[in-house]
């Protein structure tokens, strides 16, 4: 008796499987992520490696709605423009 109960239950706990693995790790790379325009190249490169070194080991991390926030405030950190406009020219001293 005991197992035909528990056959049903069994069922409908094993179709809760189907919802989404949240990743504490994604959780801190979000808010790590939402400081990298602040940080030099190398620390976003570094970050980056360590993003996609937890995503090769958890391979479905990349359906959690964080993610892809992630990946778009590393290529924003990523992509920078800079324009430095020198008012004045080097004093040359120019002799023939």
């Amino acid at each position: 008796m005991f197992f035909s109960f528990s056959l049903p239950v069994l069922a409908a706990l094993t179709g809760c499987e189907s919802d989404m693995v949240r990743y504490e790790e994604i959780r801190q790379y979000h808010q790590e992520s939402k400081t990298l325009q602040q940080v030099e190249a190398d620390s976003v490169n570094r970050f980056t490696q360590k993003v996609d070194a937890f995503v090769v080991v958890h391979a479905d991390a990349v359906d959690d709605p964080l993610y892809p926030e992630i990946r778009q405030n590393i290529e924003d950190a990523l992509v920078k423009f800079v324009i430095t406009v020198q008012d004045e020219w080097d004093k040359e001293d120019v002799s023939y």
